[in-house]
């Protein structure tokens, strides 16, 4: 086996857990990223995500580098090792990650201050992290989100002593600042039916979230009682959890379940009757009194039971949207303003606005879909939204003005020097509705939401008429470019249209 000594890491799992080739790697993302949603609003300082092949867990994943809101100086990665035993933790410095898009910066500097100071709990063996998949599966998330110039300090936990992981946390105390980013890496049961994982993952997320390192110990010390048939694990990562956790444990955080999944929801690839669970969690500063009474009422994804089922668009039909649901002209001008002060604090790392929302009138707090699109000098600068909301119209222009200008991919964040440049275009959208021929979409009226299975592509209205396309050319390029599917997918996916109140301040459409 070749040693990673006084050299870079190599890819190990490259071609099996997500796609070798840099292009198809992209695109891989985007099917992932396209069903994410922004449920956060404080500085993140950790998150847990999944590290299975992208085909089952890829927009779990993704739903929790999502939430990722400023930039850090650099990145720790906690996960344990899945194919060797041994004493301690494994600390990987000797080179950086090389990977189908580029290299991947190590902080040797932390590597070797870590090793200096506690040289009984880490080995430095670079053969221990050669084949392990766990943390280089969440790189391209990373890089998709953050870039690739943030350092990444690389952990693998090879003790399975509970203790060792408050001895690692300890180690790890100095760090755990709001300017570095923590991520742990870990699958939730393995192997039980869909229904059980369901239940048992439940419980084991409700452990984590309490921010206690005895409720998560006493969860997984309660296997194998009661007896679960095939249940192999309950958490594959519990060491990196618990060290996190013993991390969190006195500080001023908040635990936020974001969403869930497991293997069997893919009709492809997985089985119901052997799955893996996968659940997102996002740890950040907590909300203020204030900002907590406001958002005592709101309903998360992780307050009632996520399921593919429980996500699909029979839900998103049944959103609370009235259908004559309309917004006046001061509504429209206020939500423009909101965004711009959004644009500016996201962009200058400072606080977002915070809104009281005694007097506001009900249309800006009715629970619709809304995009946010960002031009500069007429071209497209990004671009991010939400189908369906589950939460008030003015807190969704907020999240999705800091995903438009921090986190499309297809973009690099937009700096503080283009704020001038920059013009905003809000998209209020209508219930979604099935079609049942093509010509039941009217180009420039409506847009189009294409679904078969995990792949989801969409169009706003406004794109038919920028581009000129043809009823043809527009669900052709939604199918193939934003879904994921071949250019005539559409034709054997599910399609739905909706319409759209746009209005910007390039041209003050305020009607």
């Amino acid at each position: 086996m070749k040693t990673a000594t006084s050299h870079n890491r190599q890819p190990a799992v490259a071609g099996q857990f997500y796609p070798a080739q840099p292009t198809e790697l992209e695109q891989s993302l985007d099917v992932c990223f396209a069903q994410t949603t922004v449920m956060v609003d404080k500085p993140v300082r950790a998150l847990i995500c999944p590290h299975a092949g992208y085909v089952f867990s890829g927009h779990v994943a993704a739903t929790a580098f999502a939430q990722l809101n400023q930039r850090y100086k650099r990145v720790f990665l906690l996960g344990a090792s899945h194919r060797r035993s041994y004493k301690g933790v494994s600390l990987f410095y000797q080179g950086d990650f090389n990977m189908p898009y580029g290299t991947v910066p190590v902080d040797k500097t932390v590597g070797k201050t870590l090793e200096a100071q506690h040289p009984h709990l880490f080995t430095t063996d670079p053969t221990l992290q050669l084949q392990e998949h766990s943390l280089e599966v969440l790189l391209p998330f990373l890089h998709r989100t953050l870039g690739d110039q943030i350092p990444i300090v690389p952990l693998l936990i090879g003790s399975t002593e509970p203790d060792d992981c408050k001895q690692l946390a300890d180690a790890l105390k100095s760090w755990f600042t709001s300017d570095n980013l923590f991520i742990v890496s870990t699958d939730f049961s393995h192997y039980p039916t869909g229904e059980a994982a369901i239940l048992l993952d439940r419980e084991t997320m409700e452990a984590i979230i309490s921010n206690q390192p005895r409720a998560l110990e006493k969860v997984l010390g309660a296997f194998p009682q009661p007896s679960v048939p095939g249940l192999a694990t309950r958490l594959c990562g519990w060491r990196a959890v618990l060290t996190l956790m013993h991390l969190t444990a006195h500080e001023d955080l908040t635990y936020h379940p974001l969403t869930y999944a497991h293997s069997g929801e893919n009709p492809q690839y997985g089985e119901t009757n052997r799955v893996v669970g996968y659940w997102a969690i996002a740890i950040t500063e907590k909300a203020s009194e204030t900002e907590t009474k406001a958002s005592e009422t709101k309903t998360t994804a992780a307050e009632t039971k996520t399921t593919a089922a429980e996500t699909n668009v029979d839900a998103v039909k049944e959103a609370n949207i009235a259908p004559s649901f309309s917004l006046t002209a001061t509504a429209k001008a206020n939500l423009l303003k909101l965004s711009r002060e959004t644009l500016k604090a996201a962009v200058k790392g400072r606080p977002l606005p915070t809104i009281d929302p005694t007097n506001l009138p009900d249309c800006v707090k009715a629970n619709v879909g809304a995009f946010v699109t960002l031009h500069q000098l007429c071209r497209l600068r990004g671009c991010i939204g939400q189908l369906t909301a589950n939460r008030p119209l003015y807190k969704t222009i907020i999240d999705m003005t800091v995903s438009a200008a921090l986190h499309d991919g297809r973009f690099a964040p937009v700096s503080p020097e283009e704020l001038a440049t920059i013009d905003i275009e809000l998209s209020i959208l209508s219930p979604l509705e099935p079609i049942e021929k093509a010509t039941d979409i009217v180009l420039g009226h409506h847009g189009i939401l294409i679904e078969k299975g995990r792949h989801r592509g969409v169009f706003l209205p406004q794109v038919a008429t920028e581009t000129g396309w043809d009823l043809e050319t527009f669900l052709g390029h939604c199918s193939r470019d934003k879904a994921g599917l071949d250019w005539d997918g559409w034709k054997k996916a599910t399609v739905y249209r909706f319409t759209a109140t746009i209005f910007g301040e390039r041209d003050n459409r305020l009607v």
